[in-house]
């Protein structure tokens, strides 16, 4: 009886013996399994950010675009002469050099053809034209000549640029278009009157003996300009602004 009773605690022995060689199971503690849960838990994820793409400024002249720009020159006043804010009221509507050309374009356009461009011309970005396009009304005898430019980072079409240089004459016309300046200067108001209101012109004034025109250009910072143009029998007959950024 004895060695019956030795002999089978050995095969189970060599029994657990087999079994644990053929599955190899892991002998960690549950200390062990603690502590590497822990660390898991520490550790510092790693994401993976995507590069951020910048958003481009690119052009809206959706009807709701153009409504918030005319809200927002509608806040500007006449009331004190500031260049830097290059404002004048035309048409009884208020206007904030630059502002969309698509707010006048309806009224108020050229065509391309007579400056040699074809219909599909596009302003590149940062592309500026010169001061003197000529927009004309069918009704008035009135002609407005404006400076157009692309600030988006993307080509546009004309009727997408804004207006960055201005000029209403009443030199050449019957029509008077309804404009005016800061500081009540209007159509014929007088060297005195614009002396009064604006001051001396910060740039050398001249005098044309056969036009007998003064011109008055008012600069501030080389990037804001009113330049008025003051015969000395009927004041004021014409006036640029320009703003170049």
């Amino acid at each position: 009886m004895r060695k019956r009773i030795v002999l089978l605690p050995l095969l189970c022995a060599c029994a657990l013996t087999v079994t644990g060689c053929t599955e190899k199971a892991p002998t960690t503690t549950h200390k062990n399994v603690t502590e590497e849960t822990t660390e898991a838990e520490n550790k510092p994820q790693t994401k993976t950010e995507k590069p951020k793409t910048e958003e481009k400024h690119v052009p809206d002249i959706s009807s709701t675009a153009l409504e918030r720009e005319i809200a927002a020159n509608a806040k500007q006043s006449l009331k004190k002469f500031d260049l830097n804010n290059s404002v004048f009221r035309f048409d009884n509507v208020m206007y904030q050099l630059p502002f969309s050309y698509a707010r006048i374009s309806k009224d108020w356009h050229f065509s391309l053809e007579d400056y040699g461009l074809k219909d599909d011309f596009k302003l590149e970005p940062g592309q500026r034209t010169t001061d003197n396009i000529r927009l004309t009304n069918p009704q008035t005898d009135n002609v407005i000549e404006v400076g157009l430019y692309n600030p988006y980072d993307v080509s546009i079409s004309v009727n997408e640029a804004m207006v960055w240089a201005i000029t209403f004459s009443i030199e050449d016309s019957v029509d008077k278009p309804k404009v005016r300046l800061p500081k009540k200067i209007r159509w014929n108001s007088s060297l005195v009157d614009i002396t009064l209101a604006y001051s001396d012109p910060t740039v050398p004034f001249t005098h044309d003996l056969e036009s007998k025109l003064y011109t008055y250009t008012y600069m501030k910072d080389y990037n804001h300009y009113l330049t008025l143009y003051i015969s000395e029998e009927e004041g004021l007959v014409k006036f640029t602004l320009k703003r170049y950024n």
